[in-house]
């Protein structure tokens, strides 16, 4: 299983490209555990729709996602080990876009979180998630600018993901996720965005405040606004 895992890595980076120089080499066998704690989440929404997204296991039975995927949702499950659990309680901040989901019986083992603010600019950075909700799809970049925003710094780089993936991890060159992808930059295809990993570490400090799974309201998405109400840095203008 581990080394049939390996090789649908190694073939998933050479499809999805890479920006590694020659004189770095990837190692495929270091992401297997990564990729053993990301999972597939699905959010059933009223009307019968469904929203489908990425999370990361960052504590037992606590996994990590964006709040975009599941503020809607009247119930949630996630996809993981070749079998799905349904989640029994969630939480997190809604402005900062991210949220926490509790699967009790999960076993995934919780990744390694970076201690660090950020990654270094120019650093290798692999994004891990779902692609289009079907399979998890691991695409490296680097990382191309950091944005002080809210006491962290959100990271941009160009290791690509569309929405299937939002909710997955960004992770160095060693294995360590920096940050929670989330979205994209409206005007440009090389621009991807993934929240600071200590926005994860802050949300994980406040324990309790678990509630049942139920649309959750509140402020949208710091990402989320009209052009006026964005950060500086998303501004069409602020790239020109």
């Amino acid at each position: 299983m581990r080394r049939a895992l390996c090789r649908a890595l190694a073939v998933a980076f050479a499809l999805g490209g890479s920006t590694l120089s020659m004189g770095q080499a990837f190692r495929p066998a270091a992401y297997l555990p990564i990729a053993a704690s990301v999972v597939r989440v699905e959010a059933d929404l009223e009307q019968g729709r469904l929203s489908v997204g990425s999370g990361v296991t960052v504590a037992p039975a606590v996994i990590a996602t964006n709040c975009h995927v599941v503020r809607d949702a009247t119930s949630i499950r996630v996809a993981g080990g070749g079998a799905t659990w349904y989640i029994d309680a969630e939480r997190g901040d809604l402005r900062r876009d991210v949220c926490f989901l509790r699967a009790p019986g999960w076993m995934g083992r919780p990744v390694m979180l970076a201690r660090g603010d950020h990654p270094a600019l120019g650093s290798t950075v692999v994004a891990l998630g779902f692609t289009a909700g079907a399979a998890i799809t691991p695409h490296v970049g680097t990382v191309s600018a950091l944005h002080d925003f809210d006491g962290a710094s959100v990271i941009e780089s160009n290791a690509s993901f569309n929405s299937g993936a939002s909710g997955g991890g960004l992770f160095d060159d060693e294995g360590t996720m920096v940050g929670l992808l989330a979205f994209r930059r409206r005007d440009s295809t090389t621009s991807y965005y993934a929240l600071p990993v200590e926005w994860v570490r802050e949300a994980m400090a406040r324990d309790g405040d678990w509630n049942e799974v139920h649309p959750l309201s509140g402020p949208a998405a710091f990402w989320q606004g009209d052009e006026s109400q964005l950060p500086a840095f998303m501004r069409i203008d602020a790239a020109r």
